[in-house]
């Protein structure tokens, strides 16, 4: 029960009430507004301030925003951040394949950061604020760090999709009306500096790398003892001989694949058998087609699944996920990322060290198999951009952007490409 230690009826609406309790440490005024078609008949909240004449000016602007709410015919309750960005994870807004990166970095990054404040009073100041806070956030985390922790300063593009994520919650917020105006926020240039733009990850192995990877991943294997190790290596070793090579999307692509979508298929002219995976990718269904030289290898794998799998019913419905589980579960990609990261660093007697970064200091990982390809079917395959564009799933002016550059593989190009090679990777 309140006990009011004073109480008083505003001088612009018998319907708004400020009061100080007895119950509390504090000796601020509070706000009671009676609601009319709402969720809840009251809206009561702290005015933060011991001063009579603050507390009636803040009511009163709270009164007129109500007002101005119920004209635009917007709700006035307004839910807290944490709350209105749940329902945003479940709403048609977010695609189920970003529902789960976008609800990992809500509840590492957002929840903390703006707690249950209500989203029609955060202001654009403190969403800038949100770049400080989580360029040292892993600095200043006090606990056990998880295996995927960086501590140096996150990436300028990590930074722009954080962003980009609260410009469309906020958007969000707006077609609910939850907010009365749409949030008016800065380009991400202006406001993060300090940020790197230079790739972190590696966009090409040398061929004396991956000698190294594949030794030390088949080392790895051959060292296993007890049967999840064995599964767990003997995965990484094929998936590295294999995913890259069908140019498949590792995470998006790769991860939702499934026995029933690969099809092992002949090939007249060359007199030899080839699978063909069909993936779900950005613009559909596609079919990545793994060269006939690697067909042994995706065959060894399938015979090693078949020998070793706890759920042969669902390898045989094929259902079971081709790169997943023992029993045919799916592996989730950041579990994926962390054990090839695991492995890359992990010594073992073979001298190499620690092998997960090339010689630029860039970092090694799943995607880099995939670019790799790319890069080796541009410059040593003599493949047209379009063709390798049309087999990688993706547009020749993402090519042109990201692997036609005049370093790729130490060649000592001028400022711009030759003539001739530019004719030859744009079939002129």
């Amino acid at each position: 029960m309140t006990w009011y230690k004073e109480r008083r009826v505003s001088s612009f609406s018998p319907k708004v009430i400020l009061f100080r309790t007895t119950n509390t440490k504090s000796n601020n005024w509070y706000l009671r507004i009676k609601l009319d078609n709402e969720s809840r008949p009251y809206l009561q909240k702290s005015l933060r301030t011991e001063s009579y004449e603050e507390a009636h000016e803040r009511a009163r602007e709270i009164w007129q925003e109500i007002g101005y709410r119920k004209k635009k015919g917007n709700l006035v309750l307004v839910p807290g951040f944490s709350k209105a960005f749940e329902r945003f994870l479940d709403s048609d807004w977010v695609t189920p394949k970003r529902h789960y990166w976008m609800e990992l970095r809500y509840n590492r990054y957002y929840k903390e950061y703006f707690g249950s404040e209500p989203v029609n009073e955060i202001t654009a100041k403190k969403i800038i604020g949100f770049i400080e806070y989580r360029k040292t956030y892993w600095r200043n985390f006090e606990g056990k760090m998880p295996s995927s922790a960086i501590t140096r300063n996150p990436s300028f593009r990590t930074i722009s999709h954080n962003w980009q994520v609260l410009k469309q919650f906020f958007d969000y917020c707006y077609n609910e009306g939850w907010i009365t105006a749409p949030l008016s926020l800065p380009p991400i240039s202006k406001v993060a500096k300090g940020f790197s733009k230079e790739r972190q990850t590696a966009n090409d192995l040398r061929p004396e790398e991956a000698r190294k990877i594949r030794t030390r991943l088949k080392m790895y294997m051959e060292d296993a003892r007890r049967p999840l190790h064995l599964w767990r290596r003997t995965f990484m070793y094929y998936y590295f001989l294999t995913v890259g090579r069908a140019l498949s999307r590792p995470g998006t692509e790769t991860d939702g694949l499934k026995w029933r979508d690969c099809f092992r298929e002949y090939n007249k002219r060359q007199n030899a058998h080839y699978w063909r995976w069909e993936v779900n990718g950005k613009l559909g269904k596609r079919s990545c087609i793994l060269p006939l030289q690697y067909t042994k290898h995706f065959d060894a794998w399938r015979q090693f699944v078949e020998e070793n799998t706890t759920n042969r019913t669902l390898l045989e419905s094929g259902d079971f996920y081709v790169w997943g589980y023992q029993d045919g579960s799916r592996c989730p990609h950041h579990q994926l990322t962390n054990y090839w990261r695991k492995i890359m660093k992990k010594s073992l007697p073979d001298g190499f060290g620690d092998i997960h970064k090339n010689s630029e200091g860039q970092s090694i990982t799943p995607y880099t198999l995939r670019s790799s390809e790319i890069n080796n079917r541009l410059w040593n395959q003599n493949h047209t951009a379009q063709v390798v564009a049309n087999a990688a799933g993706t547009s020749l002016l993402m090519i042109e952007k990201h692997y036609i550059k005049p370093k790729q593989r130490d060649i000592a190009w001028s400022e711009t490409l030759p003539q001739d090679i530019y004719d030859r990777m744009f079939g002129i």
